[in-house]
């Protein structure tokens, strides 16, 4: 009859688990929780993967959280610059569209090591940027017509 694993059936499980997913060592966690080293080393062996998969899982609620905060920020971003722009505040519109170019770098910046290259959102981001520059020339050039 195959031995109960002592780590799973520890009280402490859990945060043994998240000791061990986080990557403190076997030793480290042997103190901490009075358990053998062996019985870590064994407890790692078979619910490895299952503690390795949920920390992935993790990461990618944490990075999908990040990039809809983001976005959230990019659209009121873009509502800034359309109150600058009817204000006729030139700076203030310059100043959007660089928070807003920022932006969209942080997010091909996120997406690009997500696709582990880079994606479409590069060849977008550089168009966009092309675009936004475009406009910060025609504000410029407004601004510079205004002067007395």
């Amino acid at each position: 009859m195959p031995r109960v694993c002592t780590v799973c059936s520890n009280e402490d499980r859990k945060r043994i688990d998240r000791e061990l997913v986080s990557g403190v060592s076997i030793r480290g966690i042997s103190r901490t929780f009075r358990v053998s080293e062996d019985a870590l080393s064994r407890h790692k062996a078979h619910v490895g993967q299952a503690i390795q998969r949920a920390g992935e899982r993790r990461e990618e609620r944490y990075e999908d959280g990040l990039l809809g905060k983001i976005e959230r920020v990019q659209d009121k971003l873009w509502a800034v610059l359309a109150r600058m722009e009817s204000e006729g505040d030139h700076r203030g519109s310059i100043v959007a569209l660089r928070e807003i170019r920022e932006s969209l770098e942080t997010i091909d910046r996120m997406t690009t090591r997500e696709a582990g290259g880079e994606g479409d959102l590069a060849a977008i981001l550089r168009r966009t940027t092309e675009c936004l520059n475009e406009g910060l020339k025609r504000v410029r050039a407004q601004r510079e017509s205004e002067k007395p």
